[in-house]
């Protein structure tokens, strides 16, 4: 019986947050990173400039990490903020629907 309950509930919380998803809503951890700092990193990556690179320019502007650090960017950083820039453009244009 216990597996039927959590088997069913399962699905129950998939359709719901694929329902929320379609919408437009962004699921998840808050992001921290300033729309500032995530313009300034699509800028430069639509510039043609590497991972570190960025870093190394956002370092040098002494641009907030999502930490609140600066001097502190590294390639990691700057993949992850690219990916929350391209999440919230596709949260956006799910709610633009």
């Amino acid at each position: 019986m216990t597996r039927l309950v959590r088997a069913e509930t399962s699905c129950l919380v998939r359709e719901a947050l694929a329902a929320k998803k379609r919408e437009g809503v962004r699921l998840g951890r808050p992001s921290r990173i300033t729309p500032e700092a995530l313009g300034k990193v699509r800028d430069l990556r639509d510039r043609g400039l590497t991972l570190q690179a960025i870093a190394n320019e956002l370092n040098s502007l002494g641009t907030l990490t999502a930490s609140g650090r600066v001097g502190c960017w590294g390639t990691s950083s700057v993949q992850s903020a690219l990916e929350t820039e391209r999440l919230n453009r596709e949260a956006q244009a799910a709610a633009d629907r």
